[in-house]
């Protein structure tokens, strides 16, 4: 997905997220990557390829919280 739509993998997650309504807190302290983050707000996934991405979760949490 990155190729098509000429973005690098992070900026296509990141993308992703904000189509679906989650707000985002990103970190980095290279300016490169400040400014990739930052570019996002021209381009949409298509619904399709969302979806495609929706598909990949296995139900892990990220996070494991100690209980």
């Amino acid at each position: 997905l990155a190729a098509k739509y000429k973005k690098d993998a992070g900026q296509v997650i990141l993308k992703w997220q904000l189509q679906r309504g989650i707000a985002l807190v990103t970190k980095s302290a290279t300016p490169a990557r400040v400014a990739s983050n930052f570019d996002l707000f021209d381009w949409d996934l298509e619904p399709a390829d969302a979806a495609k991405i929706d598909t990949l979760n296995c139900g892990w949490r990220h996070l494991l919280w100690r209980e």
